[in-house]
């Protein structure tokens, strides 16, 4: 989508229009991995030019300000997604980005979210899960790494109304058949 630059000599104004201009122009077609590193390069540029905004800066609490609310404002979403993306850029490590943004996978930003969270080495074990195919998703591969992979699938409503009119035998061999105990943990 966005053409490689070499953005080393490129000043923190033109940079910061840049981004935004891409952001503009392909935000909508963007996954989400591809548009957290677009707003936290964004960030960095909007930090090196007002660095009062930064965290511990010294904006006043009347002044509008922060980069959020600036990029917000533009394109017309809300300040919160915008910290979300950027704190998911700000914790994943840059291998794992790398990895994200050379896969062509279409991953939630929730996932990148619970991705984020994890330690770098997790991180990198998640992917590798991942990479290896003994994740399905993004969201496994997560739940692999921190533990949650133990528990029992969630039923929708319309599967838990289908197995309650299910006689009992039947119920412990659909149970089964989902790789799940009568008491609702995994088989072994």
């Amino acid at each position: 989508m966005a053409v490689k630059r070499d953005t080393r000599r490129e000043g923190p104004e033109p940079r910061l229009v840049r981004v935004l201009m891409e952001l503009a122009k392909f935000g909508p077609k963007m996954r989400p991995i591809e548009r957290a590193c677009k707003l936290g390069e964004a960030k960095a540029a909007y930090v090196e030019i007002y660095p009062e905004s930064s965290v511990g800066g010294r904006l006043k609490a009347d002044e509008p300000g922060g980069f959020a609310a600036f990029v917000a404002k533009r394109e017309q979403t809300s300040k919160k997604g915008i910290n979300w993306y950027v704190m998911i850029f700000t914790n994943l490590m840059p291998d794992s980005r790398a990895r994200l943004l050379a896969a062509p996978r279409a991953d939630k930003m929730t996932h990148l979210k619970a991705l984020s969270e994890l330690a770098p080495k997790a991180q990198a074990r998640a992917l590798d899960l991942l990479d290896t195919g003994r994740a399905a998703s993004l969201r496994e591969a997560v739940a692999m790494v921190a533990g949650k992979a133990d528990r029992a699938p969630r039923l929708r409503p319309s599967q838990r109304r289908a197995l309650a009119d299910l006689p009992t035998e039947a119920l412990v061999a659909e149970l089964r058949a989902r790789g799940l105990t009568v008491q609702g943990g995994r088989d072994g």
